[in-house]
């Protein structure tokens, strides 16, 4: 529950930027493998690298341990303070939720790398964002055709999933079976589909989490309600 004209306020302008925001496809692996060719280059040296397509991106982020869609840039560096950055200190030097529940480092930072691609899947073709931890192997992988071919744009790939869970990674293999046609087709603008930029003073209300670091989070998304529904997330 919220009351208050500010929270009113910040509660509707978070709705607009909501529906006006570009809803983007993000890619999912499979066992079976999907066929993929990158549209952005990792570094603007690659003879393919196209400006209006931009490049391929890694953020520091903040994410709630719990509902994993609620995600943003850490603003530490930035802006010198992070809301997450807080409970993450009170909850180590506390060692718990308030529940009793043991805090395993939920809200610390972390790294993820993210990139379009136009996916093909049973036929049907359309552009796709990739996430991925950036100390992931996969990340390893593209960087490494990056530097032996000097681009990741020029051919079309395989990309199967193996395992579950934690354990799961991707493979990264060359297609045998014919280009994907990137003709005409446009990337995400990453910046503004993929990564979310919440200042400092409206991270509580984003996470969905108070303000003060002396109680910073329950342990079930049932207990921790936000100004922002499902239908704000990304």
């Amino acid at each position: 529950m919220a009351s208050g004209l500010a929270a009113m306020k910040q509660r509707k302008k978070e709705r607009e930027e909501a529906a006006n925001r570009v809803k983007a496809d993000w890619f999912k692996a499979t066992p079976e493998g999907v066929k993929v060719r990158f549209l952005q280059e990792i570094d603007d040296a690659s003879p393919n690298y196209n400006e209006e397509q931009g490049l391929a991106v890694f953020a520091v982020e903040r994410q709630h341990p719990v509902d994993f869609k609620k995600r943003a840039v850490c603003t530490l560096e930035e802006e010198g303070q992070c809301y997450p950055e807080e409970w993450h200190r009170e909850l180590q030097r506390v060692g718990k939720y308030p529940d009793g529940t043991e805090y395993k480092g939920g809200w610390k930072q972390k790294t993820n790398f993210y990139i379009s691609a136009l996916v093909e899947r049973n036929g049907e073709k359309k552009v796709e964002i990739l996430q991925r931890n950036f100390n992931n192997s996969f990340v390893d992988d593209l960087i490494e055709i990056a530097e032996d071919e000097g681009t990741i744009t020029e051919k079309t790939y395989i990309i199967k999933k193996r395992g579950e869970g934690t354990s799961t990674t991707w493979s990264l293999k060359e297609a045998r079976d014919g280009e994907l046609d990137v003709t005409g087709v446009k990337a995400y603008d990453l910046d503004k589909v993929a990564l979310r930029h919440i200042p400092y003073d409206q991270q509580p209300s984003f996470f969905g989490m108070p303000a003060n670091a002396s109680s910073p989070v329950a342990t079930k998304v049932e207990d921790t309600p936000s100004l922002s529904s499902s239908n704000d997330e990304w």
